[in-house]
């Protein structure tokens, strides 16, 4: 009996021992260096925080050194040291009790110190830095010898009082421009309560120290981990400077939370084997299968623990760096968009403006020219548009100077009728028949207001229809003010959401930006143009039936008398539906036409003409009448003496028109589209010299100045191509230089060889030497002080211009180049010549 016990009991305890050490070495070398893997990386996420923390302090200071840096006020102080600038802005004590800040340190372009002073509250106000003052001398030519606008160095240094963070930025206008005019150097103290802060914001207990000299120049500094015991291990690392010594020693303790939650998991895994074991010797049948289930059960358990907690970490890990590098993105557009966007976009615009201008010089099919047309007139738009974003903040700031010049109303009508409604939408121009269409106002600005809110309409209205209706609410002797109204049948949206449309940034909800785009800005430049008008801007909408928009704008009339002329010809429109014939009647009724419109049914087209023709010169037709009975229109016997124009949302005549003595006018209708499907289709085509045509005015300015050499300095070869065919036909010669550089190599090498250029067209952002350093050193030269030189930039700043005429240039002419403007400019400065080419036309050497 007891033989058999130990049979039993031996074999038992062999097993139990057996799985106990397999336990053992499963924990050991499988589950917990897992865990050790997760720890140790934890620690090092840990670590990298505080030292990604330190950065951002670092980012902070400099972001705000560069409000400081990027300041007129400070540009002046460093050239004369005014008192009233310390006055204003230089008490330490505020400036460390609000911003943090103990060092402030000015340099002007000599590197000689203008102003600097420290101040630290807890070691009793104003203190000496010997070895600060030591470290800037020491790197003077790194930290006060600034090489770009945008250039920046922060670091961390040893004060002799503890570490400091500093930057150093260079001292510019506050539009961010140059030249030059200093260095700004501010810190402030790595101290015990901002350290503490960092600790709080990043919840990692570690301690931050300066490495002394002597431990750089001997000991290695890496990443190093170190267990103090079962609840804590400690991570060291160091921050370098800005010429990459290790200057600050960082020691953070991490919790163990990892590994005492692995051991915990381990120990548990360990009782449910055993117990699992134990059941299966008393209960043989169902104890293998029972603990077969838990071990695979504990096994799957475990792994998803391992698992989400690394998701988590990863997860944590890539938001921190997501959001780490969106700050860093939105600083840097911050500074730069504005600047880099009017040069950048300008310089695609000239071309797209004058190769479009140049395309309708020649002799194009209608369609073309629409189309081309159209082409010229959006980019126009868009670079209006570009001028109205850079002077947003002019905007908020009540800035805005209102440029008023005489304008038709059909002009701003041409302009929006480039806009494209969606397919099942059609705009439509409504312009009351007392309305005055000679107007004196900022254009520009005006239409600005009608682009932006017809934009919005078409954006929100798939189907129906937009309608721009205008009317004199109130005239004066001088004055006129008109109500206009642009009403959709679009999604509209609640009247409380409208009443906030003109708050900066707002949309009627989150869908709106992620369905449609845009950034809830527009609104609010419109309401305050109209404003600045002595206008205003109001919306009325109901969800699901469309927005109204209202303006008011008060307008003058023009000092001279400009009534709008009357036509001796008459028309007669005709169609089915009278909603749409009436906007056209009265927009035609306002220039000036003498119109009537009539409703008709099927097929009573011909019967209608036939009764109206000797009473009517022209004859509008709907294209809600169809194309069989507009055929038939032209069997009739004798023909039609009338000029027949077909009204369309189209953009062509329909195929079984398009040999018809018939011309298209497309939706919406304006006045000078108008009368130019009459010339289309009239006889009488012949007409004197377009005084605005490039062809006229290349024969006057060849005629006033004769053969001219200039000499083009331009990087951008589809600029280059821009200029010579804007100069094609204007008997000149013309030269390239791809830079400043190779533009002075040139005119030396034609003054040595007798053929001197007459005139210099100049771009001012060029590689290798740009426009601005090549006028310097040309007006530096007695031979070349009396060549014009004319600027052709894409920097539409004042401030640009102004340093542009300082250095020499006789003229600055501003990107996208308008034709007339230079063939203009040309005239001015060019000596007449009078030796003449057998041929006009402009040659490129």
């Amino acid at each position: 009996m007891l033989t058999k016990s130990l049979r039993l009991i031996v074999p038992l305890v062999l097993a139990i021992l057996f799985f106990a050490a397999l336990n053992h070495g499963i924990q050991r070398w499988v589950i917990l260096p897992s865990f050790q893997q997760l720890e140790q990386k934890q620690a090092n996420d840990e670590l990298q925080r505080v030292i990604d923390a330190i950065q951002r302090e670092l980012e902070h200071l400099n972001l705000f050194t560069t409000d400081w840096s990027a300041w007129d006020d400070t540009l002046t102080f460093v050239k004369d040291g005014n008192q009233e600038y310390i006055i204003s802005n230089l008490t330490m004590s505020t400036l460390e009790e609000n911003s943090g800040i103990n060092i402030a340190y000015f340099y002007n372009t000599n590197k000689k110190l203008v102003w600097g002073k420290t101040h630290k509250k807890t070691l009793g106000g104003f203190i000496e830095l010997p070895l600060f003052a030591q470290f800037i001398q020491l790197h003077q030519q790194t930290l006060l010898n600034h090489q770009r606008l945008d250039g920046a160095i922060t670091s961390i240094i040893d004060s002799g009082k503890g570490p400091i963070l500093i930057t150093s930025k260079p001292i510019i206008t506050s539009l961010n421009t140059g030249p030059i005019g200093g260095t700004l150097i501010m810190g402030r103290f790595l101290d015990e309560t901002l350290l503490k802060q960092i600790a709080s914001q990043t919840r990692v207990d570690f301690t931050a120290k300066l490495i002394p000299k002597s431990v750089k120049a001997t000991q290695p500094f890496t990443h190093k981990t170190t267990a103090l015991n079962d609840a804590s291990l400690q991570i060291n690392g160091v921050i370098k400077n800005f010429i990459q010594q290790p200057i600050l020693h960082i020691t953070a303790d991490i919790p163990r939370n990892i590994m005492m939650q692995g051991k915990q998991v381990a120990g548990l895994a360990s009782v449910s084997i055993l117990i699992s074991f134990a059941l299966l010797l008393l209960t043989v049948f169902l104890g293998f299968h029972y603990y077969t289930l838990r071990i695979r059960a504990s096994n799957t358990w475990i792994k998803q623990l391992v698992k989400q907690r690394t998701v988590e970490l990863k997860a944590a890990k890539e938001s921190a760096e997501e959001l780490s590098r969106e700050a860093a993105s939105a600083n840097e557009s911050k500074s730069a968009f504005l600047a880099n966007m009017s040069h950048e976009i300008r310089t695609p615009l000239n071309a797209i403006i004058n190769l479009s201008y140049l395309s309708l010089q020649e002799e194009l099919q209608t369609m073309t020219r629409d189309h081309i047309e159209k082409v010229n007139a959006s980019a126009k738009s868009l670079l209006r548009i570009i001028n109205d974003i850079l002077d947003f903040s002019k905007v908020e700031a009540g800035k805005v100077l209102i440029e008023e010049s005489d304008f038709s109303l059909d002009q701003i009508l041409e302009q929006l009728s480039v806009l494209e409604p969606q397919s099942d939408c059609q705009l439509i121009f409504n312009i009351s028949p007392d309305t005055p269409t000679n107007l004196h106002g900022d254009i520009l600005r005006i239409n600005q207001i009608f682009l932006n809110l017809l934009s919005n309409a078409i954006k929100f209205t798939k189907s129906g229809s937009i309608i721009l209706s205008i009317h004199a609410k109130e005239i004066g002797d001088n004055k006129v003010t008109l109500l206009a109204t642009i009403q959709d049948t679009g999604i509209g949206m609640k009247q409380e959401i409208a009443d906030k449309m003109f708050d900066p940034f707002t949309q009627a909800d989150t869908s709106t930006t992620r369905r449609f785009g845009g950034t809830g800005l527009g609104l609010v430049i419109c309401k305050q143009l109209c404003l600045l008008m002595d206008g205003n801007l109001e919306l009325q909408s109901t969800e699901g039936k469309g927005t109204r928009a209202i303006v008011e704008l008060s307008l003058r009339l023009p000092s001279q008398d400009t009534l709008t002329p009357k036509h001796e010809q008459r028309s007669l429109l005709l169609g089915k539906n009278l909603n749409d014939l009436k906007p056209i009647e009265n927009t035609l009724s306002a220039f000036g036409e003498s119109i009537v419109s009539k409703t008709i049914a099927n097929s009573e087209l011909i019967k209608t003409v036939t009764r109206n023709k000797d009473y009517f010169d022209i004859l509008l037709i709907d294209d809600s009448i169809s194309t069989n009975e507009i055929t038939q229109l032209f069997s009739e016997e004798p023909p039609l003496e009338m000029i027949i124009v077909l009204i369309s949302t189209d953009k062509q005549l329909p195929d079984s028109l398009i040999h018809l003595p018939i011309s298209l006018l497309s939706k919406p209708i304006y006045h000078v589209a108008f009368r130019k499907s009459i010339s289309d289709n009239s006889a009488e085509n012949d007409h004197l010299p377009n005084k605005k045509s490039l062809q006229y005015l290349s024969n006057r300015l060849f005629q006033k100045i004769g053969k001219q050499r200039i000499l083009l300095v331009e990087d951008n070869m589809v600029n280059q191509q821009v200029v010579l065919h804007l100069l094609a036909k204007c008997g000149v010669e013309v030269a390239i230089a791809n830079n400043g550089k190779e533009g002075i190599d040139k005119l030396e090498k034609h003054y040595q060889e007798g053929n001197a250029f007459d005139i210099i067209l100049m771009d001012i952002q060029m590689p290798v030497m740009d426009g601005m350093e090549a006028t310097k050193i040309i007006r530096s030269d007695d031979k070349w002080q009396d060549i014009p030189i004319i600027a052709l930039s894409a920097n539409a700043m004042k401030d640009d211009r102004e340093e542009g005429i300082s250095l020499g240039m006789n003229d600055y002419l501003t990107k996208p180049i308008e034709p007339e403007a230079l063939l203009n400019a040309l005239e001015t400065w060019c000596q007449p010549n009078q030796e003449k080419p057998s041929s006009s036309g402009a040659s490129a050497a």
